[in-house]
């Protein structure tokens, strides 16, 4: 299992206990979460894809939703223009990551960056 995968695994088993908070005081300390969005942008899309498959057979939108409202959110908040172009060949071209991509929130990305992925963006959940 590779570095990636086991951060990967990390996030989905700690995000599947639905006793972590999603937000305040006991929200889950994962380093996909937080430090790899700001400091590791193709690290932390990487992680995100293999997330996104792993999960790709779940029922239940939870796991999705903290996926799109987290780490990709964090990701194009803090380093949009450096993975844009990665995000839109992935939305391009898997309609899970499409539907991920709708769940961000895009308040605070860049415009440009907006702007790009305007057109994968007309599902919103």
């Amino acid at each position: 299992m590779s570095h990636l995968d086991e951060i990967a695994d990390e996030w989905i088993k700690a995000w599947s206990d639905k006793n972590i908070a999603s937000v305040g005081k006991g929200v889950c300390d994962c380093i996909l979460d937080w430090d790899l969005p700001r400091e590791k942008p193709e690290e932390c899309l990487d992680i995100i894809l293999i997330v996104l498959d792993k999960i790709r057979n779940e029922e239940n939108d939870r796991l999705l939703g903290l996926l799109a409202a987290g780490p990709l959110e964090d990701l194009l908040h803090e380093n949009g223009k450096q993975a844009v172009d990665r995000v839109e060949k992935y939305a391009r071209i898997d309609p899970l990551f499409r539907k991920l991509l709708n769940g961000v929130w895009v308040i605070d990305v860049d415009e440009n960056v907006k702007s790009q992925l305007s057109k994968y963006r007309n599902e919103r959940w």
